[in-house]
C-alpha cells in the first residue's frame, strides 16, 4: 500500500430509517447525515425507496447544504440555483448517469459478497457546491425489530479511473464475443469434416 493510500480518507454516512413513515405517504423512508471526503461538516439526506422499469429496487433523496452555507444563505438571501446553474453543476458517472446537484441515488449491488464484506447498496451523489462527483458504498443494519440502518462512506469519483475500467469491460465483452463465434466456426468445421468421413 503506498503512502498515498493510507492517508486517504473517506467521508462517512448515517441514516436510519424513518419509524414515522405512513405507507402510500411523501414522507421519506430514510434520514440521516453524511460528510465528504475531507470536509468533516455534516450534511442531512433524506431518501426514498423505488422500483426501476427492470423491477430494480433504489433509494434516491436530497442532501442539504452544511449547516454554515444555510445559515450563510439565510443570512443573505440567497435563491435557490436557477435550472441554469442546475444544468451546469449535474455531473456525469462513467456510463453516463446524471446526477443533480444535491442529489443522492444508491442502487442495489448485485455481486454483493458479505464474506468480503462488501457493500450492500452503491451510488452517487453530487454535492452541487463544485466538488468533484462523490461515490457512496452503504452497508444495512438492523437496529431493532421496526427499523433499518444505514452506515457508509463516501469518497470521491474518479471519472476518468471508472471510464477505463468501462472500456476495458467493453473490451472484454467484444474479445470473449469473437471467442465464442470463433469456437463456434471451428465446431462447425469439425461437423462438416466429420459428415463428409461417413
Amino acid at each position: 500500500m503506498t503512502e498515498e493510500a493510507d492517508t486517504q480518507t473517506s467521508g462517512l454516512l448515517d441514516g436510519r430509517e424513518n419509524i414515522y413513515y405512513k405507507e402510500g405517504s411523501n414522507q421519506p423512508r430514510f434520514r440521516g447525515t453524511l460528510n465528504t471526503d475531507g470536509n468533516a461538516e455534516k450534511r442531512s439526506f433524506t431518501l426514498w425507496v423505488g422500483m426501476s422499469k427492470k423491477g430494480e429496487t433504489y433509494l434516491s433523496g436530497t442532501v442539504s447544504d452544511t449547516a454554515k452555507k444555510r445559515l450563510e444563505k439565510m443570512a443573505t438571501g440567497e435563491a435557490d440555483i436557477s435550472d441554469e446553474e442546475v444544468a451546469k453543476l449535474t455531473l456525469k458517472t462513467a456510463t453516463g448517469l446524471e446526477v443533480k446537484p444535491h442529489e443522492m441515488i444508491l442502487f442495489e449491488a448485485k455481486n454483493h459478497d458479505p464474506v468480503k464484506k462488501q457493500p450492500e447498496l452503491y451510488g452517487y451523489y453530487n454535492p452541487g457546491d463544485g466538488q468533484s462527483l462523490q461515490k457512496v458504498d452503504v452497508w444495512m443494519r438492523n437496529i431493532d425489530s421496526r427499523s433499518l440502518g444505514l452506515s457508509g462512506k463516501v469518497s470521491a469519483y474518479d471519472v476518468e479511473m471508472e471510464l477505463a475500467k468501462v472500456a476495458e469491460k467493453q473490451k472484454q465483452m467484444k474479445d470473449d464475443a469473437g471467442n465464442d463465434n470463433q469456437e463456434e466456426e471451428e465446431e462447425n468445421e469439425r461437423k462438416k469434416k466429420r459428415s463428409r468421413g461417413r
